[in-house]
């Protein structure tokens, strides 16, 4: 039987710019649907969506910590940006590859 109260998960962890390491979690589907919206609008709304994203992401960690709107706005465009693209989007491919 499979139990879904206790799923092995890979998680990922991330240092924020305070210090303080989390443990981010895979995406649930509320995530992934932001990401891909995100992908696909506007670039002004884009722009304005990537902080929205960025905060859903960090608070889906393992540490239970939450991260503020004001603690995300001290990142810039692009650091978030990179860290979608390539580090992020690398973790949720390795879920989706790995067979177990």
């Amino acid at each position: 039987m499979y139990d879904f109260t206790k799923p092995k998960q890979k998680t990922l962890p991330v240092k924020l710019k305070n210090g303080k390491v989390i443990v981010l979690l895979p995406p649930n589907g509320y995530v992934l649907e932001a990401i891909s919206e995100m992908q696909a609008a506007e670039e002004t709304e884009t722009v304005k969506n990537i902080y929205s994203v960025f905060q859903q992401l960090l608070n889906q960690n393992k540490n239970g910590f939450k991260v503020s709107r004001n603690d995300v706005l001290s990142y810039d465009v692009e650091e978030i940006q990179d860290f979608i693209a390539n580090e992020y989007m690398d973790f949720v491919l390795s879920i989706q590859k790995d067979p177990n």
